[in-house]
């Protein structure tokens, strides 16, 4: 590619920061390769090897992997509201990753406060999925938050989505036994009308529909399925629980498939309960593959098993799927699912300066999944920094189950002098 043409300007910017050294992995352009990135306050203004860089910062990312920002679509930060909720930086930027989804944390009823209280106090860039419910997840993973229909109110839902569209990228509804209890498939068929109205992808928590004594059965995964449209979102899919994506001989069930391939977008989300390896593979081994991975990442997982998205990423990595669709799989494809691939997901000329650097290290540790099964690793992903609005932000330090030891950490040089 002429190098000419990845700069914005006739002739090179002024540059405030450049990223030199690293090794560059966008799929969302097909780039694979050691270059230079260029930065001019909070957007991407140059790519290409040997960048000038008089008067700007330099950051050495030599030996690292340069993505786009990180994101993670799938999170609980309503910090302080909840059992669950996390500061969006612990798991966010502290963990190299510049962007995170809160899956359904606030209803309408509990949405300013977020706004207020989380999204603008965050370093990190926050987006939200907008629960059914008016309470949202404050009762947790436990919760009966679709159980009253006092709760549901889909109009002051959708009039809450058309003021804050600059946050609100979806709309969440659990379809398990504990959120709905008697009201069955009713609150995901409301929650399907207001994503319809809306204009924004439903996402759609499934799992954990064991039958209980003297309740009404759930409905099974081919009514929820059933119900989803093209970019709609089916999260947990490797769930090992009842109600997941396979049947009781392991194989795929035919509603499932079909929604798999008329678009329906699948999502890992690791979580407390929800990760099965084998699960993984035998999805795998019919030809279902994750459209985003990501970690269902909250107070209570922290430090395991989930820890963070990096981590997530290396236990897909030990599972055998390649870097660029990992990478791709938290990065782009989550940037198209919820609308914002104009913006972020992407290191491309006059886009937002959103970038994770990454180590790969090579290291043998045990991955655990959700159900306490272990697998024998051998690298894993280890955050050094991110820069976010064209912004350095440092990682903290974590209990990652890899990398203690092996840290080299990126650095900046000021004004292109040692």
């Amino acid at each position: 590619m002429d190098r000419r043409a990845e700069l914005s300007l006739m002739g090179e910017p002024q540059l405030s920061l450049v990223v030199r050294g690293g090794h560059v992995l966008d799929p969302s352009t097909g780039r694979d390769e050691m270059v230079d990135i260029g930065i001019a306050g909070s957007v991407i203004r140059a790519i290409g090897r040997g960048l000038a860089d008089a008067g700007a910062r330099v950051l050495d990312a030599t030996g690292c992997y340069v993505l786009p920002g990180l994101i993670d679509s799938h999170t609980h930060v309503y910090a302080g509201v909840g059992e669950m909720g996390i500061a969006p930086d612990e798991i966010g930027i502290g963990s190299g990753v510049t962007t995170v989804i809160d899956a359904g944390s606030t209803g309408w009823a509990t949405f300013e406060g977020f706004r207020e209280y989380v999204v603008a106090r965050s370093t990190t860039r926050v987006l939200a999925l907008l629960h059914l419910s008016s309470i949202g997840l404050v009762m947790g993973s436990g919760g009966c938050e679709l159980a009253d229909e006092v709760l549901l109110d889909p109009a002051r839902v959708a009039d809450t989505v058309d003021r804050n569209r600059d946050l609100i990228v979806g709309i969440k509804v659990r379809a398990c036994r504990a959120a709905v209890r008697d009201l069955g498939l009713a609150p995901v068929k409301l929650a399907c009308d207001v994503a319809r109205r809306t204009r924004l992808p439903l996402h759609v928590h499934i799992g954990e529909t064991a039958a209980v004594p003297g309740q009404p059965g759930m409905p099974p995964i081919a009514d929820v399925v059933n119900l989803l449209d093209p970019g709609d979102v089916l999260t947990h899919i490797y769930t090992a629980h009842p109600g997941g994506l396979l049947d009781e001989h392991g194989t795929l069930i035919p509603a499932v498939r079909e929604a798999y391939e008329r678009g329906v977008l699948f999502d890992s989300a690791h979580g407390n309960k929800n990760l099965s390896f084998d699960k993984v593979r035998r999805l795998a081994e019919q030809g279902i593959q994750p459209y985003t991975i990501s970690t269902d990442g909250h107070r209570l997982n922290r430090d395991g098993p989930v820890f963070d998205l990096p981590t997530t990423m290396a236990k897909f990595l030990a599972l055998g799927f390649n870097l660029e669709h990992v990478v791709a799989s938290t990065t782009s494809h989550p940037a198209r699912a919820y609308g914002f691939a104009h913006v972020l997901g992407t290191l491309a000329v006059d886009r937002e300066a959103d970038l994770s650097i990454l180590r790969l290290v090579d290291e043998p540790w045990t991955a655990v999944d959700s159900m306490g099964a272990t697998l024998r690793a051998n690298q894993g992903l280890e955050p050094v920094c991110s820069v976010r609005s064209g912004q350095v932000q440092v990682v903290r330090p974590a209990t990652r189950p890899y990398g203690a030891g092996h840290r080299q950490a990126a650095h900046l040089i000021d004004g292109g002098r040692a």
